[in-house]
């Protein structure tokens, strides 16, 4: 009888998390962790240092289209938020700007990209110490191509990149640690299958071992009505996730005499 069986003394064999399984989810839970890291990295560092070097340079060529006009008093911006929104209404209304006035709004709008669009920043006491300044910096990376220039979107899709990569990377790595607190048993003598809640299952307790989802690793196995705790349900296995539980599922199978049990493992890929 069943009962007899999942009464029967034995050894006990515990169930592993399978190596592909494992192997692929740490693989993955890395990957994402590096890409999260990546994009810190390319908001904070990077994108803002490459965007600060764009402002620089335009603001070396602000002041030399100033100086070519006589009009060094007006490389300084007390209020860069809003001469800069003067430039692109302009630009919308009119579709154009003076030299002067399209140097100065490329610089304000580089500088609006890495949220250097203030008063201290764009406030330049000595004009000319500046270009001193900056033509020594550019004199220093001669040779070197100008950093291309940061969209609107740039940094903020980096930190999408991080918060995105981050949460799935603390997901898996929350799914390993779950999976690994599952613990399937196996009696070799009695052939039974004791599930992670304390119900055991025999072959004589199988009513279908339902095989549909095979190629993706995973059984439903139909319980007969008269069993103690699970009678009438099917109970759900997920065979790539556990090292031993495809073979003691396949023993049950070739035991119970509903199919012939198959020798080999799925061959596909579990989606």
């Amino acid at each position: 009888m069943a009962m007899d069986e999942r009464s029967q003394p034995g050894p006990t064999e515990t169930t592993t998390l399978d190596r592909r399984w494992a192997i692929r989810m740490g693989l993955m839970t890395l990957a994402l962790a590096a890409f999260s890291l990546w994009g810190l990295f390319d908001a904070t560092v990077a994108y803002p240092n490459r965007g600060k070097a764009v402002a620089q340079s335009d603001l070396r060529e602000l002041i030399r289209t100033a100086g070519d006009e006589g009009k060094l008093d007006q490389v300084s911006s007390a209020e860069p938020v809003q001469e800069l929104k003067k430039f692109n209404d302009r630009i919308r209304d009119q579709g154009s700007l003076k030299p002067l006035e399209q140097a100065k709004q490329r610089w304000l709008e580089a500088l609006s990209r890495v949220g250097q669009l203030t008063p201290e920043h764009t406030v330049i006491s000595n004009v000319l110490e500046k270009k001193a300044e900056l033509d020594a910096v550019a004199a220093k990376q001669a040779g070197k191509d100008t950093p291309s220039r940061l969209t609107f979107w740039d940094i903020p899709a980096q930190w999408a990149i991080m918060v995105v990569c981050g949460v799935l990377a603390v997901w898996l790595a929350m799914l390993i640690l779950r999976v690994m607190a599952v613990k399937y048993r196996w009696k070799a003598e009695s052939r039974t299958l004791i599930l992670p809640d304390g119900s055991a299952i025999t072959p004589t307790d199988i009513a279908e071992f339902d095989k549909r989802k095979w190629h993706k690793f995973l059984i439903e196995l139909v319980i007969k009505p008269e069993h103690p705790t699970l009678g009438g349900k099917s109970v759900k296995l997920d065979l790539f996730r556990y090292a031993k539980l495809e073979g003691w599922v396949l023993e049950m199978e070739q035991a119970s005499g509903l199919g012939e049990a198959s020798g080999e493992a799925p061959n596909a890929t579990p989606a």
